[in-house]
């Protein structure tokens, strides 16, 4: 799908009610979250380059961005994920907006690196809210 494709299916849904997927994996290390990004695409560099020690670049999520990330399971949409982390965190419903904001801004971040997709891309529009 191209990004024209991608950009028409994302104007016909609200941000809060897309649904984001994982594409990377991850660890846990001291209770934060640390996505791996594998280095090369494919086995071949690894044989002409057998010093790299290391396979996958390592980013490490904030507090905030461990919870979302943990919370991504393919079913549940950014304004449930919200609501949980801030029902966790015991932030006041009166802050919910700010909450739903900043997760929503975390969304776009990990979608412009790509290291989530949402269901309603995956599935070409054909599931829309």
């Amino acid at each position: 799908m191209n990004y024209l494709q991608r950009r028409k299916i994302l104007r016909k849904v609200s941000a809060l009610d897309l649904i984001p997927v994982c594409y990377r994996g991850y660890d846990v290390e001291e209770e934060r979250v640390v996505v791996l990004i594998p280095k090369f695409k494919s086995t071949f560099y690894h044989r002409i380059f057998p010093m790299t020690q290391k396979l996958f670049y390592r980013i490490k999520l904030d507090e905030l961005g461990s919870a979302v990330w943990q919370t991504i399971d393919g079913k549940k949409n950014v304004r449930t994920i919200a609501r949980e982390i801030s029902e966790n965190s015991q932030i006041p419903a009166d802050k919910l907006a700010d909450m739903e904001d900043r997760v929503n801004k975390f969304m776009t971040m990990l979608y412009e690196r790509r290291f989530i997709s949402f269901q309603q891309i995956m599935a070409g529009g054909e599931d829309e809210l």
